[in-house]
């Protein structure tokens, strides 16, 4: 059985061929971006998948914020994620986490 880390190694590896993750119930994407809770973790998948997501961690969401790429892999039944390639930059909005 592939370990947690190294499945979720080789999506961020392979972080712009892989397909767009599915959007967790409860997460809101706007054009290409998603909040956190759009990331799949911890829900159900198959097989061996491996997506790709584009996470704006400022709230509200807006397309000029920073994003980060998150990688998931599909691991015992259920989708791990990780932050693979972090902007680095700060949100503008006060209320951000």
């Amino acid at each position: 059985m592939e370990s947690i880390d190294a499945a979720v190694g080789a999506a961020c590896a392979n972080l712009s061929d892989n397909p767009s993750c599915p959007t967790a119930p409860g997460g809101h994407c706007l054009g290409t971006q998603c909040d956190l809770a759009a990331l799949p973790a911890g829900q159900p998948c198959r097989g061996s998948a491996m997506c790709t997501m584009t996470v704006d961690p400022c709230k509200p969401l807006s397309i000029d914020s920073p994003t980060s790429g998150y990688g998931c892999a599909c691991v015992s039944g259920h989708w791990a994620c990780d932050d693979c390639a972090a902007s680095g930059a700060e949100c503008a909005d006060a209320g951000a986490d």
